[in-house]
């Protein structure tokens, strides 16, 4: 039996462990807007906000029969928190959009009028049946010198997987943000 155990152990502790794999989300090209912009001034784009599971780096699944329970992959993570990762494909996105005079991060430490905050909800995988994502992102505009609330909306896309694989989930994260991304840029516009 010690033997056997011997080898056991010895086969178990051989087996390679599959290599850690990263990814990130595109938002897809916007043509650039020669329209006017209708925020006059510069225009900050916080950290996204998320809580629990969707703010960390690993990749978030749940069955699209019982999207209750949500697990973690351990070898599929992005590149960088989503929080970040969001903030930075949003602010060349507006900048090409031409929503505001310009559009920069907190990092410039400059006075802003205005002021931008998405909060991630869901941000996962659904496997099964009807492989799909599900992104849905609330945001606020505000103008920040007299606290006035120009925005709020929550953003709620779900987009097919041509497949239950996770390159395919990547590529209907990058369309569903884009889409979210366009529809935010519409409503900026529209004010």
């Amino acid at each position: 039996w010690l033997v056997l155990g011997i080898i056991f152990v010895a086969g178990c502790a051989s087996a390679p462990t599959p290599p850690d794999q990263y990814y990130r989300i595109y938002a897809r090209e916007v043509a650039e807007s020669n329209a006017m912009a209708p925020l006059d001034g510069v225009l900050i784009v916080r950290r996204f906000l998320s809580d629990g599971l969707v703010g960390e780096r690993s990749v978030v699944y749940s069955d699209s029969d019982n999207d209750n329970p949500l697990f973690q992959y351990h070898y599929h993570h992005w590149t960088e928190s989503p929080t970040r990762m969001l903030q930075e494909q949003l602010v060349p996105y507006l900048r090409r959009a031409h929503v505001a005079r310009e559009v920069v991060t907190p990092d410039i430490q400059v006075d802003a009028e205005y002021e931008i905050l998405g909060k991630i909800r869901r941000l996962e995988q659904l496997r099964g049946d009807s492989p799909s994502v599900v992104v849905d992102i609330e945001f606020s505009l505000t103008k920040t010198r007299r606290s006035e609330l120009i925005l709020l909306r929550r953003y709620s896309v779900e987009v097919a997987c041509t497949d239950e694989s996770l390159v395919a989930a990547i590529d209907a994260f990058n369309d569903a943000v884009s889409q979210i991304f366009a529809e935010l840029s519409d409503d900026i516009h529209a004010y």
